[in-house]
């Protein structure tokens, strides 16, 4: 029997029958890998702050359960530990992290009628009520995302681009039909397109193809850690830095996160490719701001990190407790688990509730504040965020600094000045 069916049959009769709630919930958060990485250990620290918040304010308890899928598991250990992190009285799930992840363990739960928040999934292909019906996220439809990097483009007049993206996972494939479908309405030219395997090195191939294309503005769509490899050889093949240009995707632009933990690079190569990232243009979610954000961040500052899953070389009980200004990831945790207590607290909890009335609440979430901005989630499950134009600046280490703004309704707002790499 797979583990799929194993799963099904453990929490038949809980989808059958609904749940009736008193006075305590119980959810699942599903963590990425936190070990040694500073954001991700303080996402699990704010998930823990908001349920703590939530018993304190409402007249109903969360029960928090939580699992890790490692970058290293493979799909039977991922359902492994979200069986392990389900019960009985489970009424929804928060996370996984990556859109891959809510693909492979949505078969599970949707028979289950178990709610999933994701607060980073992006991917266009997860608005699919048929495939999807119990999913909804604290994060944004790549749709968005694409249509602010195409504007970005067009806004300096850019017309033939190479596009570098992930293939085989639903964020890079989605994300790169989204920009192909702009090149195949002429907005813009996709000129060269090089589709890889995020579980391998990036191939000296595809950078070869690229230099030879004779186009010199790339669009990267990937995670951190591949964008540090196809950076790391643009930097030695000399395609990163004079004319050359470089817009990464949301997913990338917290690569400076990564660095340091990367295994693929000595010390002196990421110290080089810190140095280079200079002129390098993305975009992200804008980050939230306000009364919550502020209250939040003064909690974490007194969190006790020495309960937080902790390895070397990084020790957040010992090196303080950075603000959370930057982990976007962890602010959206936050604010999935707002989401689930206004909604089960707008629902009558003392009759029997079932998840379809669940997830129809959350996905009727409105103007409601939490620490990434205020927060409305529309009857397909997807919310809509600003963007934020970032530009790597000439401070190694700094950091990308916002340089103008995009919005659905606006569109692309005037940018600020920009650093580019030949320093014009």
């Amino acid at each position: 029997m797979s583990m799929h069916r194993q799963l099904q049959v453990l929490f038949f009769c809980f989808s059958i029958l609904g749940y009736s709630v008193a006075t305590t919930v119980e959810i699942c958060a599903i963590y990425a890998e936190h070990d040694g990485i500073p954001i991700e250990e303080q996402t699990v620290g704010l998930t823990r702050i908001a349920v703590d918040e939530v018993n304190s304010q409402y007249d109903f308890n969360i029960d928090l359960n939580e699992g890790t899928f490692s970058s290293s598991d493979d799909a039977f250990q991922k359902l492994s530990t979200l069986q392990s992190c389900l019960t009985t009285n489970t009424v929804a799930v928060i996370g996984p992290r990556s859109s891959q992840d809510v693909v492979l363990i949505s078969p599970v739960l949707n028979p289950l009628g178990i709610p999933l928040i994701s607060p980073t999934a992006t991917s266009a292909l997860l608005t699919d009520d048929v495939n999807f019906p119990f999913f909804s996220r604290t994060i944004q439809s790549d749709v968005l995302q694409a249509e602010a990097i195409v504007d970005l483009i067009r806004a300096y007049g850019w017309k033939n681009v190479a596009m570098i993206h992930q293939q085989g996972e639903p964020y890079g494939d989605f994300l790169a039909q989204e920009l192909e479908t702009f090149s195949s309405s002429g907005e813009i030219n996709i000129a060269i397109s090089e589709g890889f395997d995020p579980d391998v090195s990036f191939p000296s191939e595809a950078v070869d193809r690229l230099k030879d294309s004779g186009v010199n503005i790339f669009v990267v769509l990937s995670f951190e850690e591949q964008a540090i490899d196809i950076l790391h050889k643009f930097l030695l093949e000399g395609l990163l830095g004079g004319e050359n240009v470089v817009i990464l995707s949301e997913a990338a632009m917290t690569l400076l996160d990564s660095l340091p933990s990367v295994s693929f690079l000595n010390a002196t190569e990421k110290a080089n490719l810190e140095a280079a990232l200079s002129g390098i243009l993305g975009v992200q979610p804008s980050e939230g701001s306000g009364d919550v954000y502020d209250a939040l961040d003064q909690k974490w500052s007194t969190f006790d990190a020495s309960t937080l899953p902790q390895s070397p070389p990084y020790d957040i009980g010992t090196t303080g407790l950075p603000s959370i200004l930057g982990n976007f990831p962890g602010q959206l945790s936050y604010d999935a688990v707002l989401a689930l207590a206004d909604s089960l607290f707008r629902l009558n909890l003392s009759n029997v509730v079932t998840g379809e009335d669940l997830i129809a609440k959350i996905r009727n979430t409105t103007n409601l504040e939490g620490a990434s901005g205020i927060l409305s989630i529309d009857a397909t499950g997807n919310r809509v965020l600003d963007f934020d134009v970032l530009n790597f600046q000439s401070s190694p280490g700094s950091g990308p600094v916002a340089v103008g703004t995009w919005s659905e309704s606006s569109g692309l707002s005037p940018l600020a000045t920009v650093f580019w790499a030949n320093g014009q």
